[in-house]
């Protein structure tokens, strides 16, 4: 069977994805904030971001699975 075009709102959800996992990867740097290339009253905002960002991907695939299985019962 052939794969299926990912829809616009798939591919939105993927590069917030990504864009957390380099947010979150950046804030949890094991090195001083000083010499990161923000401010360092940025680093917690980073994490809640990353934070959000996996919750969101997580709830949006939970969705997208039910919708799957709902339009397609018999797959």
């Amino acid at each position: 069977m052939d794969k299926l075009p990912e829809s616009k709102t798939v591919q939105f959800f993927r590069v917030l994805q990504f864009i957390g996992l380099l947010m979150g990867g950046l804030a949890t740097l094991p090195i001083a904030s000083a010499s990161l290339p923000m401010p360092p009253e940025w680093r917690p905002y980073l994490l809640g971001f990353a934070l959000l960002c996996a919750g969101l991907k997580i709830l949006v695939q939970i969705i997208l699975d039910a919708w799957k299985s709902f339009t397609n019962p018999n797959p």
